[in-house]
């Protein structure tokens, strides 16, 4: 987690929120979504990016 709010998932870069900036999350990548999880509890889902430095902002999802 950097200090922009986003992961690095094989050089492509996913949103997260700020609450989490500074915080160790989890990463679950499949073929198609990236899911990234805190204390157990999924914080963003993503459509996965397929190409290298791609950047995507804002989550799918947001519990």
């Amino acid at each position: 987690m950097d200090a922009k709010s986003r992961v690095c998932v094989r050089q492509a870069f996913y949103s997260v929120s700020v609450s989490l900036i500074g915080r160790s999350v989890q990463i679950a990548l499949s073929a198609h979504e990236v899911t990234i999880t805190y204390h157990d509890k999924t914080v963003a889902t993503h459509e996965r990016l397929l190409h290298l430095g791609g950047l995507l902002l804002g989550a799918r999802s947001l519990p």
